[in-house]
């Protein structure tokens, strides 16, 4: 439950401290034909495979208990859960086929047993793969409909990372005065939610509009608070995407 929370860090760091009890118990479940108990685990440790760098590793538990032979017997929010959690983690390593499709059966059993806001997390993701397959059109109509569930839903951290990923489309396609207007508002709903996370995330891409608007001190600035902050988190993806970033500044000067 820690990791739903906005400021995770301790218990990312609690989880690392106690990797191996994590996996003995995923292989005991693995052993004992317990994919239930499994799934539960693996899918609500995702931020953490995903944060600390373990996407291999994650992806490859989900994956060997969802193909377990009883595991059509699980309830569905669990294989929702862990559906989402694949496609995710495949996203991340660019399998975009493997995403697509459990991220679709993700929103299929969300909207079965009426969970508006899950079912709203997963479209996001889901807009992420299409963005990531560069059809910013087919995003940026999925990252709407998650914007509008999770309003429907009061979901504050689907609305503000709907509206900073609407942004990300409208950066993308040369529209970077829309750009700003949407990261502006998700960065200021991200602290208004206390959501580091998504606080490092569009102060990246407002780092990025400003470079493209020739602002180079502001780009810097922003760049390097995205930085210092997903550094504090350890998050290893988006350390890396934000020195990309930084390196696309240096090439501007």
């Amino acid at each position: 439950p820690e990791l739903v929370k906005p400021n995770h860090s301790p218990a990312l760091e609690q989880l690392e401290q106690v990797l191996d009890n994590l996996r003995q118990a995923l292989h005991w479940s693995l052993t004992h034909s317990a994919p239930e108990a499994g799934l539960r685990v693996a899918a609500g440790l995702t931020t953490f495979w995903e944060y600390r760098g373990y996407t291999s590793e994650g992806r490859d538990w989900l994956e060997r208990f969802a193909s377990a032979t009883d595991a059509a017997r699980v309830p569905a929010d669990v294989r929702a859960s862990a559906a989402e959690a694949i496609g995710k983690l495949s996203n991340n390593q660019g399998d975009h086929r493997t995403a697509e499709r459990w991220l679709t059966e993700a929103i299929a059993l969300y909207r079965e047993i009426g969970d508006l806001s899950s079912s709203a997390h997963a479209l996001n993701t889901l807009g992420g793969v299409a963005f990531d397959e560069g059809d910013l059109a087919r995003a940026s109509v999925l990252w709407e409909r998650s914007l509008d569930q999770s309003r429907e839903a009061g979901d504050v951290n689907g609305i503000l990372r709907a509206l900073g990923n609407l942004g990300e489309a409208s950066f993308h396609s040369g529209d970077i005065d829309r750009a700003a207007l949407l990261e502006e508002e998700s960065l200021a709903l991200a602290r208004q939610a206390g959501n580091n996370y998504f606080e490092s995330i569009q102060l990246g891409n407002l780092g990025n509009v400003a470079r493209e608007r020739g602002d180079y001190a502001l780009s810097a600035a922003r760049l390097r608070e995205a930085l210092m902050l997903k550094y504090a988190q350890r998050h290893q993806r988006q350390i890396a995407v934000t020195l990309e970033d930084v390196a696309s500044l240096a090439a501007a000067l």
